[in-house]
């Protein structure tokens, strides 16, 4: 299957999270290209194959948007059958060829910007997923929220991408990028927290790998920074970190395995990059856990 492919089933798996924990059915659409009336129809057919009631005579003028390839969130309210308020979220994925400028400049308002500062196609995809699936959630549709859909769509792409670039010196996150458009510090922190997650996950599956390979025993450092834009990278493991396995002259001794020397340990041994094979999310023990953590994460972010 292709990665794409994956990081999207991931990102619908996070949606599908946010209808527990907001108690809102989400409905995600499919786009009809450019016919209009084709895309009202196949909504409302969508919409009541989610909610189960009668909502395919519901008029779908409100749903103008359809050939936004940036996708869309709408919340329809309508009156159940024992006129009861009810409310669906209806949304529209962005479009599979979503340019990566065109992302950049409407989520930022219209700014332009340099290649090496734009998103790559499959992480604008996912991000704007997230990002309208998070608004489903509103409220109020202030700043507040404004600033929890953006972390929960940074710290999301940042967990179900698992990109290890970012260890090494020069490199992001593919979220990233998403902090210079706009909600500079909710996007920073967000993508700081996932890649603090997965720095410690490397570590101690690199410490493993080379202990089961070699007998050289790492111990992974422990670390509670989340500036990890901000963690210097060495340039070559320090004198004091290198393990020496027993039989080698000076050893047995332990090695250390830090933020800062674990791109050398991916990218410059045979060790990999990731040291266990990353799949979305893996670090949770269900897909509602990682949607619930992320989205208590982003409310907290959002406050910042």
């Amino acid at each position: 299957m292709p990665a794409t492919t994956v990081y999207m089933i991931a990102a619908l798996n996070l949606v599908s999270g946010l209808e527990a924990i907001g108690n809102v059915p989400i409905a995600v659409l499919e786009r009809t290209g450019d016919d209009t009336e084709a895309f009202w129809n196949r909504s409302a057919q969508i919409l009541c194959g989610k909610t189960g009631d009668n909502l395919c005579s519901l008029p779908m003028t409100m749903m103008r948007d359809n050939t936004n390839p940036l996708g869309l969130a709408r919340v329809i309210r309508y009156t159940g059958p024992n006129g009861e308020r009810r409310r669906v979220c209806a949304v529209l994925p962005p479009a599979e060829d979503v340019s990566p400028m065109l992302t950049a400049t409407g989520v930022s308002g219209g700014n332009t910007y340099s290649w090496e500062d734009l998103p790559s196609s499959a992480a604008a995809r996912v991000w704007l997923m997230l990002e309208n699936a998070a608004h489903c959630l509103d409220v109020d549709g202030g700043a507040g929220e404004d600033k929890r859909a953006d972390a929960f769509a940074s710290l999301g792409t940042t967990l179900i991408f698992g990109d290890p670039s970012f260890a090494a010196p020069g490199n992001k996150s593919p979220a990233r990028v998403f902090a210079y458009y706009r909600n500079a510090d909710a996007n920073r922190w967000a993508v700081n927290l996932g890649e603090r997650i997965l720095l410690d996950t490397w570590k101690a599956e690199a410490a493993g790998v080379v202990q089961a390979r070699t007998g050289c025993v790492l111990v992974a450092d422990t670390s509670s920074r989340l500036d990890v834009d901000l963690i210097a990278r060495d340039r070559q493991i320090a004198p004091d970190d290198v393990c020496i396995p027993a039989g080698q002259s000076g050893g047995p001794r332990s090695g250390r395995m830090t933020d800062a020397n674990l791109w050398i340990w991916m990218y410059q041994t045979r060790l990999g990059a990731p040291p266990q094979p990353w799949t979305p999310l893996k670090t949770f023990g269900s897909m509602q856990a990682a949607a619930s953590y992320v989205w208590d994460q982003a409310g907290k972010l959002s406050q910042r």
